[in-house]
């Protein structure tokens, strides 16, 4: 009897052992994240009109740039302007890192949850989340300077594909440097 009751011990002290290590795990987007770019290809956003930036993308994403456009005459000038980004043959699930002159009425709404965004320790900037409908919204403002303008990334998929691509689109959003 003695021995089966040790067995038993040891049985649940190693079934508390692999419960509690996987409540360990570090959740992507969280401040001890480890992001690797092993693999990624790296993309630059250059314009004369506006500040430059650039991100990290793996393959099979493809990049659709939005030009910057300076105003003129009877030529407004564009508001924002970037990169979307999107895996092949996935088009309306995109993650679209953009400038602007002003920060979008998304920070302003009651709808999505706020903290702030965090890569290898360092803050980066806030973001915004808003999980409805089987849809994913994120908005990540950027801290950076109103003097140049602003540096944003929205996402905006199913939540199936997000789900299923968490790491790559927080990789994404986590490479931009300005």
């Amino acid at each position: 009897m003695m021995k089966n009751n040790n067995g038993m011990g040891l049985i649940l002290t190693l079934l508390m052992v692999v419960l509690l290590g996987g409540c360990n795990k570090i959740e992507v987007g969280s401040l001890k994240y480890p992001y690797n770019f092993e693999g990624y290809s790296e993309y630059h956003f250059t314009s004369e009109e506006v500040p430059p930036f650039r991100f990290k993308y793996p393959a099979g994403w493809i990049i659709e740039e939005i030009p910057a456009i300076k105003a003129s005459d009877g030529i407004e000038a564009s508001p924002d302007w970037g990169a979307r980004i999107y895996q092949e043959g996935y088009e309306e699930n995109t993650v679209y890192l953009f400038g602007s002159f002003s920060p979008t009425s998304i920070i302003y709404e009651p709808t999505y949850s706020k903290s702030e965004f965090i890569v290898n320790e360092l803050r980066k900037g806030d973001s915004y989340t808003k999980i409805a409908g089987g849809t994913v919204s994120i908005y990540v403002l950027y801290d950076k300077g109103a003097d140049t303008g602003y540096q944003n990334a929205i996402v905006n998929m199913e939540e199936g594909f997000y789900k299923q691509h968490k790491e790559v689109i927080w990789h994404i959003i986590a490479s931009v440097e300005y």
